[in-house]
C-alpha cells in the first residue's frame, strides 16, 4: 500500500506541483538494530533463530548466548529489509527522494 499510495500522490504532484514533500521514515528499514553487550560494544547483524523463537524466547543474544540491550541505531546504518512492511517503506522514501531530486 505505500508504493501504490506514494505513486499516486507523486503523480497527483507531478500535475499540481509543491514546494516541499515531507515524508515520514520507518525504523523498520534497518532490520533489528543496533545491540551492544555486557560490555558495552556494538554488535550489528543480530537476530533470532528460528529454534530460539519456537522456545518463546525473544531476547537477542551474541554468538555465546548472552542478551544483548538494544541500543540507539544511528541513520547512517545501512538498510535490512527483513519485511514488506520495511521494503515498501524504503521504496516510498526513495521514490520521493529521486523525483524530489529531478
Amino acid at each position: 500500500m505505500n508504493t501504490l499510495g506514494t505513486a499516486e500522490l507523486l503523480e497527483a504532484l507531478a500535475a499540481q506541483p509543491v514546494k516541499k514533500l515531507v515524508v515520514a521514515s520507518s525504523m523498520s528499514i534497518y532490520g533489528e538494530g543496533r545491540y551492544v553487550d555486557a560490555a558495552g560494544r556494538p554488535k550489528q547483524c543480530v537476530g533470532r533463530s528460528s529454534e530460539q523463537l519456537r522456545r518463546g524466547d525473544w531476547e537477542v543474544r551474541d554468538a555465546s548466548g548472552q542478551a544483548l540491550r538494544p541500543a540507539p541505531t544511528p541513520e547512517t546504518k545501512r538498510p535490512s529489509l527483513p519485511s514488506v512492511y520495511a521494503l515498501s517503506k524504503y521504496d516510498q522514501e526513495r521514490l520521493c527522494l529521486m523525483l524530489g531530486a529531478a
